[in-house]
């Protein structure tokens, strides 16, 4: 049994990162609610590309950075994606902005967009922008039926 269930908004999302992302460096933004399916497309994506190097959460801009150290001395083509960035404050964002120049994919997922992407500097940088809509009573019906049959 997949543990990603085919709903029609999610699928149409999922396809067209995977298709940015193999075209182009990127800088991609998901947003949506809770439950929206935002978490379970980034572990799908991470499932899809070897290029993938973090999926997950940074303490603070410095763990970030030295992680990304190796990547950026090397000019390596990688992938991050950061789920839930409303907990990072904007000098971390503001980092995740500087380091997009380079050869580093960004797929950042969050329940509401930050203030600061809205900003001259940030709308630059954003290819994509993603919003995952609420299930449908239909839907959620088939993704209980499909996963727990």
């Amino acid at each position: 049994m997949s543990d990603f269930v085919s709903i029609k908004n999610q699928d149409y999302v999922l396809n067209r990162i995977k298709e940015e992302l193999l075209k182009q460096k990127s800088f991609i933004l998901l947003l949506g609610k809770s439950g929206s399916g935002k978490s379970v497309l980034l572990q799908r994506l991470t499932k899809y590309f070897e290029n993938v190097k973090f999926n997950g959460i940074f303490t603070n801009k410095e763990e970030f950075e030295e992680f990304l150290k190796p990547y950026v001395i090397k000019k390596e083509n990688i992938i991050i994606f950061l789920d839930e960035i409303s907990i990072y404050n904007n000098d971390f964002l503001d980092l995740v902005r500087i380091y997009s120049d380079l050869n580093i994919s960004f797929v950042l997922s969050s329940h509401k967009k930050p203030l600061i992407f809205s900003k001259e500097h940030f709308k630059s940088r954003i290819n994509f922008e993603f919003c995952l809509k609420e299930f449908t009573l239909d839907e959620l019906r088939s993704y209980i039926s499909d996963k727990f049959d």
